[in-house]
């Protein structure tokens, strides 16, 4: 029943799982998808918990734990953020992955772009008693982004390139594969609903802001993969990898 519940109750979240996988499997075999989704879930869990206890490396902020019982938890973490989380940086890396990328490249530039999609996404999440999200969390100090603090974009960063990082060694044999359309859709369309929500609840501050964020993203995109070819394989050098 718990399970059911965080299903309904999550929907607009979890809905980004499958949309990671249609993604996903335009570079890789969906086994490879969901290693990359694993360990981003766990490393983003591991992070959640340091951060509400110690402040580290996102601020220190706090659960509010009103569903606690009806929905699903790992500790006192809801089990959908963590699950979540991967789909966004994944978004990230697709914004700067191109033919012939550098290894240093795509971790530094994928967990930069994946901060900079949550500057669309956080201020409406810590808002959420004002849409169907509900009162989710709050920090303990207020920041300059619409109240959410500096350092939990630098800890977007940190934990990005980490969950990056140990994908390029699972990866390192594997044959490699661009994709140029999906990827950048998910980025996009993650920032529009973010905008959406930020227009029909009437945060026309965030809604402009967050759509100056977007388009920005969208230029450096444009210009880093402007020369990026149809997703196709572009070495030969070694089978896909298997789990």
């Amino acid at each position: 029943m718990i399970f059911l519940h965080t299903i309904t109750h999550r929907w607009w979240a979890l809905i980004f799982i499958p949309a990671f996988f249609w993604v996903a499997t335009a570079e890789r075999t969906w086994r490879r998808a969901l290693r990359f989704l694993a360990v981003a879930s766990s490393i983003s869990l591991a992070a959640e918990y340091l951060s509400t206890h110690t402040g580290f490396p996102y601020g220190r902020y706090d659960y509010i734990a009103n569903t606690h019982g009806s929905e699903l938890y790992i500790s006192n973490i809801p089990i959908f953020v963590p699950l979540t989380f991967g789909t966004v940086i994944w978004a990230g890396r697709a914004l700067v992955n191109k033919a012939n990328v550098r290894p240093t490249t795509l971790i530094a530039g994928g967990a930069l772009f994946a901060a900079a999609i949550d500057l669309v996404i956080d201020p409406m999440t810590l808002r959420g008693g004002t849409w169907f999200l509900g009162w989710l969390y709050s920090y303990r100090s207020s920041g300059p982004w619409f109240n959410v603090p500096w350092s939990n974009y630098a800890g977007w960063i940190l934990v990005g390139a980490l969950i990056l990082s140990v994908d390029a060694l699972f990866e390192t044999k594997a044959a490699k594969k661009v994709d140029a359309v999906r990827g950048p859709m998910l980025a996009y369309g993650t920032c529009g609903f973010f905008i959406v929500i930020a227009l029909a609840t009437s945060h026309w501050a965030i809604a402009g802001a967050s759509a100056g964020v977007t388009i920005v993203i969208m230029s450096l995109a444009r210009a880093r993969l402007g020369g990026a070819p149809s997703p196709e394989p572009v070495s030969s050098a070694a089978p896909p990898a298997q789990l």
